[in-house]
């Protein structure tokens, strides 16, 4: 029996949340690399290269696709993505960065995943069928 709010989401939603979430970690982790953050920087980049691998294989995404998925929890991850892109946002325009990274590429970095949260975001709102 399947829930009410648990729905296939379609293969378009979780390529784009791939692509999305490889963006929003794979530079991160580099940058982690290379600044002697060595731990975090091998978990962001794992992620970001594993979030790439599923984007481009295209039986893992007919798979995610087509089984039943939490609407809940999906939409949290546009929503966390948004907060993330927005205080990386501050960091590049306002704020003192926490770790040593040029303003321009953050402010870049983060402008474009905001881009792609949205795209993500609107991929999920036309994977929900309308009840």
């Amino acid at each position: 029996m399947q829930s009410s709010s648990s729905t296939p989401l379609g293969m378009a939603f979780w390529r784009a949340a791939a692509l999305t979430t490889a963006w929003a970690t794979l530079p991160v982790g580099v940058l982690a690399a290379f600044n002697g953050v060595a731990a975090w920087g091998a978990l962001f980049t794992v992620v970001g290269l594993a979030a790439i691998g599923l984007a481009v294989s295209t039986p893992a995404i007919r798979w995610a696709g087509a089984r039943p998925s939490s609407r809940p929890l999906a939409t949290l991850l546009p929503i966390v993505l948004v907060m993330s892109a927005l205080a990386e946002l501050w960091f590049s325009v306002r704020a003192q960065p926490l770790y040593i990274a040029p303003k321009a590429a953050t402010l870049v970095h983060s402008l474009v995943l905001l881009v792609l949260t949205g795209v993500t975001a609107w991929r999920l709102a036309r994977s929900i069928p309308a009840n």
